[in-house]
């Protein structure tokens, strides 16, 4: 299983997770 807080660091994210997910590739944690 991937680790989702590592995979969207530095990157955009695609999996959308209210409260978890932002716009910001740096503050996808």
């Amino acid at each position: 299983m991937v680790d989702l807080r590592k995979a969207a660091r530095g990157q955009m994210c695609t999996v959308r997770i209210p409260g978890y997910c932002n716009h910001d590739p740096e503050t996808s944690v």
